[in-house]
């Protein structure tokens, strides 16, 4: 059975908006994971942006902010760098590194977040980002907007097929 050019492109839209949709769940899904996560005091160590170099394209760079702190729990101490639950080592650029380099610095006491079966694993963000945040937010927004474009073209389509032509 052969499909028309228009369903073809219609099944192609669909599978897009529900690739998105799953992205957008996976990218939700660190921060499920942790609502169930305490929250003690960590002392910043050491904070600083790093430049991050390509090895294979020296001209290829970008930036990184470096955080690392220090807590403890029942007695026991840990040091950690995660900042953020979401991977936020996409590239960015300095001025974002320093951004974040600034919310914590050397010294500063802050609230860390911490997995209470493996206390070794914390951050100090657990949502990511507020650029990650919004980042979500418009996919979201872009999904629903796709979604109902799509209903709507398929809606019409079909009142098409069923309406007589007028003579």
């Amino acid at each position: 059975m052969l499909l028309s050019q228009r369903t073809r492109t219609s099944l192609l839209m669909l599978g897009f908006l529900l690739s998105v949709t799953s992205l957008i769940a996976l990218l939700l899904a660190p921060e499920r994971g942790m609502r169930d996560w305490k929250e003690t005091r960590a002392t910043i160590l050491e904070s600083r942006a790093r430049v991050i170099v390509d090895p294979d394209n020296p001209d290829k760079m970008h930036w990184e902010p470096m955080v690392s702190y220090r807590y403890i729990i029942d007695g026991v101490t840990y040091y950690r760098e995660k900042v953020f639950a979401i991977d936020t080592s996409l590239p960015a650029d300095m001025s974002q590194a320093e951004d974040v380099v600034r919310r914590y610095p050397k010294g500063k006491v802050v609230p860390v977040f911490y997995d209470p079966l493996h206390h070794d694993h914390s951050v100090l963000v657990k949502g990511g980002d507020n650029p990650i945040r919004y980042g979500k937010i418009t996919l979201a927004v872009l999904t629903a907007l796709i979604g109902s474009a799509l209903f709507s073209v398929f809606r019409q389509r079909r009142q098409a097929r069923r309406t007589p032509p007028s003579p």
